[in-house]
């Protein structure tokens, strides 16, 4: 299968912290800087199927701030196509603190009210022509006439990757158009508790249907990870390390994912894969560890 990928969503700085324990409620906490390095969910899988060799573009608007080039060099460097971002003045970046006790992180995000990006003929033109559209229903519903746009691209052929974060959906009546219109629908076990709730693994098999191209990708950590499509559940196991830093792995597993199947892989060779990539990815520090040649 030939084609690109286009990643929908936002770029962020990812600032680690450093401390000895969680404050309870009340409490103070001494926090040690550690360092800043590029991220955001949607940009770090752009930056791993950019890097492993699958043709990429990052759709997004950036601030203007001290990361403003660093973030669009750090895309550039892992062979991310670049048209598709915009900028906005006197706005800074999307940030994210990470709060590192031992190797247990929390991630805060910050709320943005960033512009959205804009669609006009080339960007729709690109959407159209992609192989998959990568993307999360939070990014996806903040564009005006949301539906008219996915229904538009998916109808010329382009199919919907669907990142499905907790933070990024309400649940699976609220956002059944979403979870319809994905061909692909990536959950870690987080989020799938949240989507299944008491129905368990039924909530998916009752969404898939008669519909044979669908594929749910349930994302389990330590676990490795389930692949379920109509007619087939692929159970493949974790790689054995230790993880020096997870942040990220989802996004790597998923920017993977989609480099495989661009290749014309079939479901369990792209999983394998991906689970080895997002393994790799942990052994080293920051969300876009990932970003490596296939070869690596």
């Amino acid at each position: 299968m030939a084609g690109y990928v286009v990643c929908i969503g936002k770029n962020a700085i990812d600032e680690y912290y450093k401390m000895d324990s969680y404050p309870a409620l009340g409490d103070k906490v001494l926090l040690e800087y550690t360092g800043a390095i590029p991220g955001g969910f949607m940009a770090n899988a752009a930056t791993v199927a950019g890097a492993l060799g699958a043709d990429c573009y990052m759709m997004d608007v950036l601030g203007d701030d001290i990361y403003t080039d660093v973030l669009m060099d750090t895309m550039k460097s892992h062979n991310v196509k670049t048209d598709l971002i915009e900028f906005v003045k006197d706005t800074p970046n999307i940030k994210t603190m990470i709060l590192m006790v031992g190797d247990e992180k929390t991630v805060l995000l910050f709320k943005g009210k960033h512009k959205i990006p804009t669609i006009d003929d080339r960007s729709l033109g690109l959407l159209r022509g992609a192989g998959f559209v990568y993307s999360n229903i939070a990014d996806l519903s903040k564009f005006d006439n949301y539906k008219n746009l996915i229904e538009d691209f998916t109808s010329h052929g382009a199919d919907l990757f669907i990142d499905a974060e907790t933070s990024t959906f309400r649940d699976r009546v609220s956002e059944e158009f979403f979870f319809q219109k994905a061909r692909i629908i990536s959950l870690n076990e987080f989020a799938v508790e949240k989507y299944c709730g008491d129905k368990g693994e039924a909530a998916f098999f009752e969404l898939m249907g008669d519909d044979p191209r669908k594929i749910i990708v349930e994302t389990l950590g330590s676990k490795g990870c389930r692949i379920l499509t109509k007619d087939r559940t692929v159970d493949l196991p974790a790689f054995r390390i230790e993880p020096v830093d997870t942040t990220g792995a989802g996004d790597t597993f998923n920017g993977a994912l989609v480099y495989g199947l661009l290749q014309g892989w079939d479901i369990e060779e792209a999983g394998r894969f991906a689970s080895a990539a997002a393994a790799r990815s942990v052994l080293y520090k920051g969300a876009r560890a990932g970003a490596v040649p296939a070869e690596e």
